[in-house]
């Protein structure tokens, strides 16, 4: 399971290579190392949570649902530096490089790096896995805004990877998770006290997320309009592993609109807290559990008494 499946075997293949730059292709069998990652993911999620980010919450002064919260932005902030850092890595040593039109060029792109591959699939099994954690956590204001989008995320991944379509997924994934480190952050901060860099850390989070979210992420969909069609064929031909058709580059369009439109209800919700923070208010994620429930109310409570 934890071991990836059809390394390419050819008279080209050097059978002392890594498995980091070893030549994969795609097929059923990954389902499995996906499997297991989704799995995996639960217990490393409650291990950091409760293990390492409870103990650190505590020595920090943190109590009651802000802890609970301290400890998910911690994870949050672990796993996006570390999956932005493997994914800008890979993009950076590849041919698509700040050109779109690598994307479709070449294509199909049958053949991954063991550790492109490794990464893919780990990012489709996290995915997944935080289907479980939105319907499993307390729940937020933004429920079904979230779980749409964690539908469209694992869609978009699926269909990419199966479809030879990773160049442009890693593009994505790229510009979607650095504005989530930036986010982190700042909440991290505002849950041990530190209201004034919060602030400063949340305008640059609106900065980060107006750029990746609303001026990259559109670049990366207009090379879906507009190119394909220029550089390829759109010849729907699975026994050559073609499947960039006319109808599948819209199914794709119409996922990234979708995930567009989230964004753009969260960048309206962005705008409110700006908004409250003029009229002299802090940054609170108004996304986020209401900041005076459960345990903390609790004590106010036993207080007034």
């Amino acid at each position: 399971m934890i071991k990836l499946s059809y390394p390419v075997q050819d008279e080209l293949t050097d059978p002392d290579e890594s498995w980091l730059t070893a030549q994969y292709l795609k097929g059923p069998n990954d389902f499995s190392f996906v499997a297991f990652w989704i799995i995996a993911f639960t217990y490393i999620r409650a291990f950091f949570m409760k293990s390492i980010f409870t103990p650190m919450g505590k020595g920090l002064g943190i109590r009651g649902s802000k802890l609970e919260r301290f400890e998910e932005q911690m994870y949050i902030l672990v796993y996006y530096i570390v999956s932005w850092t493997c994914g800008m890595t890979l993009m950076y040593h590849s041919p698509y490089w700040m050109n779109t039109d690598h994307y479709w060029i070449g294509y199909p792109h049958t053949k991954t790096s063991g550790a492109f591959k490794a990464y893919y699939l780990i990012q489709f099994g996290f995915w997944i896995q935080q289907i479980y954690v939105v319907n499993t956590d307390m729940k937020r204001k933004d429920y079904w805004a979230m779980l749409i989008h964690h539908f469209i995320t694992c869609a978009l991944i699926g269909f990419s990877y199966f479809m030879h379509l990773t160049r442009i997924g890693n593009a994505i994934l790229c510009v979607m998770d650095v504005s989530d480190v930036f986010l982190a952050i700042p909440k991290i901060l505002k849950y041990q006290g530190y209201t004034t860099i919060c602030d400063f850390l949340f305008g640059l989070f609106v900065i980060s997320w107006a750029i990746t979210r609303h001026y990259l992420f559109p670049i990366i969909i207009m090379s879906l309009y507009n190119k394909p069609q220029v550089i390829l064929d759109m010849e729907w031909n699975p026994a050559k592993s073609k499947y960039m058709s006319a109808n599948v580059r819209l199914a794709f369009l119409g996922l990234l609109y979708g995930l567009e439109a989230v964004l753009c209800f969260w960048f309206l919700m962005i705008f409110k807290v700006i908004y409250k923070m003029f009229k002299g208010g802090s940054a609170d994620d108004n996304r986020s559990h209401d900041e005076d429930s459960g345990e903390e109310e609790q004590v106010e409570e036993k207080k007034k008494a």
